[in-house]
């Protein structure tokens, strides 16, 4: 059934994990903090988070039936595995202006998660982050990865079946390992001028790649980083070369 919260500053660790009874929560605008497994594999379809939460710690939401979400305007963080094979079909991160982080695991396995807005304050997506969100679609209006994004960790979009294309922002430096592994759907790519880092196994599996175009500010590329990627032209400075 339904939870009103009113008048409660927090939600305790594990509060309702496994409940079986909840199915949704209402009332939160006194809520200060969501604790580590709060509704861990809960019944919890929907909940709309107050103004007043600046973080949503880890597992918080793990494993649970949560098809709709309104994050705070105040969040900074979203912690390790905190939305982990839930049902979410859309998020929206623009609803907060403070978002710096999303952490390891955040969304894996959130197969039904097909538009992400990224809003423009994201400064790291943890490794596998959005690993297995076979729905996932970049190419959404909103769904660029914006120009406050640093770092991309190891395996974040690996395995996101359906991803075409990507539109990377301005101030990335760091592509991690497996980032975008065994996307087998991405056509091509562009990776921008400021990136250093481009990991192992970066884009390896990527079968329907059929071009990249790699900055000269790129100054280490991991072994194997398009591995697989058989119909592969590599666009740079000094033109194109096939791959080997």
């Amino acid at each position: 059934g339904s939870v009103s919260m009113e008048g409660k500053k927090g939600i305790a660790d594990y509060a309702f994990k496994e409940c079986d009874t909840i199915s949704d929560v209402t009332d939160t605008s006194d809520v200060e903090y969501i604790g580590r497994s709060a509704f861990y594999k809960s019944t919890l379809r929907s909940i709309s988070l107050g103004s007043k939460i600046t973080t949503i710690e880890d597992y918080a939401f793990y494993g649970c039936q949560l098809r709709t979400i309104d994050l705070p305007v105040n969040l900074t963080s979203i912690g390790r595995s905190a939305f982990y094979e839930t049902q979410l079909a859309r998020v929206n991160f623009s609803e907060s202006n403070k978002l710096e982080t999303v952490g390891a695991y955040a969304f894996c396995g959130a197969t039904s998660l097909e538009r992400v807005n990224f809003g423009v304050t994201v400064k790291e997506i943890g490794a596998y982050a959005f690993y297995g969100c076979s729905a996932l679609d970049l190419s959404l209006p909103g769904s660029a990865l914006p120009d406050s994004l640093e770092v991309i960790g190891s395996s974040a979009f690996r395995k996101c079946v359906n991803l075409k294309e990507v539109t990377f922002g301005k101030g990335l430096k760091e592509i991690g390992l497996y980032a975008f592994a065994e996307d087998a759907a991405l056509t091509d790519i562009t990776l921008p001028e400021g990136l250093e880092t481009l990991g192992t196994g970066a884009f390896r599996y990527c079968t329907s790649l059929s071009s990249a175009t790699i900055s000269s500010t790129v100054k280490d590329i991991g072994l194997h980083a398009f591995y697989w990627c058989d119909f592969l032209t590599i666009y740079t400075d000094a033109g194109a070369t096939d791959r080997q």
